[in-house]
C-alpha cells in the first residue's frame, strides 16, 4: 500500500516538475538592464533592439523620437553655450546676437529655418562652441551631441524622419520601464530598460 502511494506520488512530482520545466522553456527569458542616469543603459537597449527587432522599420513608429531628437538639438547646444560663459569664453562679435537668441530657447521648440540656420551656423563656426566641446569630459553632455549636430540640417528639414542611427545615439530619458521582446538564436527574451532617476530605483526590485 505505502510503496503504491510512494510511486503515484514520484509519478505526481515527475509530472510537475516536467510541467514546470515545460512552461519555463516557452517563457521568454528576462534580461533586465539597471544602472543610474547616463550610465548608458538606453543606448544598449535601443541597440539590442535595432539589431533583433524589426519595429523600427516602421515609419511610423520612428517618427515618434522626432521631438525628442529635436529637443537634443537644442539642449545640446543650449549646453555648449552655458558652458562658454562658465568657463570665461567670449564670442565673437557678430554671433552674440545669434547665441542670446538660442539661450531663450525651449526645448519643445519647432525649429524654424532661422532657428536652424543660427545653430548650425554656431556649431560649424564658432570657435568658442569648438573649445568648450573638447573639453566636454569636464561637465554632462550627450555623448552623441557632435552627431546630432552634425546632422542639423537634415534633422531640422520639415519631413524629416528619425533613422535608426539617429534613435541610438538620442538621449531619452529614461523615467519609467520599457520593455522590448526579441528573439536570439531561436530563444525569445523580454529586456527591460529601467529608468535611471533617483525616483526610479526604489522600483528595480520589482523587476526579479
Amino acid at each position: 500500500m505505502g510503496t503504491k502511494s510512494t510511486k503515484s506520488a514520484k509519478k505526481a512530482n515527475r509530472e510537475i516538475s516536467e510541467y514546470m520545466k515545460k512552461e519555463y522553456q516557452q517563457k521568454p527569458k528576462k534580461i533586465v538592464l539597471l544602472g543610474p542616469k547616463n550610465s548608458g543603459k538606453s543606448t544598449i537597449f535601443k541597440q539590442i533592439k535595432s539589431i533583433y527587432s524589426d519595429d523600427w522599420d516602421d515609419v511610423g513608429i520612428r517618427e515618434k523620437y522626432k521631438e525628442s531628437i529635436e529637443s537634443n538639438l537644442i539642449e545640446g547646444i543650449k549646453i555648449l553655450i552655458e558652458q562658454s560663459k562658465i568657463h570665461g569664453f567670449e564670442f565673437t562679435s557678430q554671433r552674440i546676437s545669434s547665441v542670446n537668441k538660442i539661450i531663450e530657447l525651449e526645448l519643445n521648440r519647432k525649429l524654424t529655418k532661422e532657428i536652424r540656420e543660427l545653430i548650425s551656423d554656431l556649431w560649424k563656426n564658432e570657435q568658442t562652441i569648438q573649445k568648450i566641446y573638447s573639453l566636454k569630459s569636464n561637465y554632462s553632455l550627450n555623448e552623441s551631441i557632435s552627431y546630432i549636430l552634425d546632422n542639423t540640417d537634415r534633422i531640422t528639414k520639415f519631413d524629416y524622419i528619425p533613422t535608426k542611427e539617429d534613435i541610438i545615439r538620442s538621449k531619452t530619458k529614461s523615467t519609467s520601464t520599457i520593455d522590448a521582446l526579441i528573439k536570439m538564436r531561436s530563444t525569445d527574451y523580454l529586456i527591460s530598460d529601467i529608468g535611471g532617476e533617483k525616483g526610479e530605483i526604489r522600483k528595480w526590485i520589482n523587476c526579479f
